[in-house]
């Protein structure tokens, strides 16, 4: 499996890792976690429980351009090693992202959220150039 599909599981996995911190902070509210209305419930949420949760958001936003992004890359037939280091880039810049935002670390959380977004731009743009 080559480095730009481990990058797809990196960010997979960089959705599901904050939202356990929102698992636990639902479990620490009065009444515990209420699983009839556990999406209500995230309202409640402060600190890092409700930071957790905004980064488990942006990463389902941000998963799907990226995986088609190098999907639409590979299967046009892009320079592999480019793909490869543009999707690592973007796999470290969610692991630092998630970092940051889950410690409240305001503007690094943006300005590393750029470089991902600029990785999965240039994405799309090689994947463009391989296909005309």
């Amino acid at each position: 499996m080559t480095p730009a599909y481990w990058s797809i599981v990196i960010a997979f996995g960089m959705i599901l890792i904050p939202r356990g911190f929102a698992i636990v902070g639902q479990y620490r509210l009065p009444g515990g976690f209420n699983y009839g209305a556990s999406r209500d419930q995230q309202a409640d949420l402060s600190g890092i429980a409700r930071r957790g949760q905004a980064a488990h958001l942006n990463g389902i936003e941000g998963f799907a351009p990226f995986a088609v992004a190098v999907w639409m890359a590979l299967e046009l037939g892009a320079n592999a090693q480019i793909i490869d280091q543009l999707a690592l880039a973007y796999g470290a810049s969610r692991i630092l992202f998630v970092i940051a935002y889950l410690a409240d670390l305001n503007p690094w959380r943006t300005l590393i959220w750029l470089a991902g977004i600029g990785c999965n731009i240039a994405l799309f743009v090689v994947a463009v150039k391989a296909g005309l």
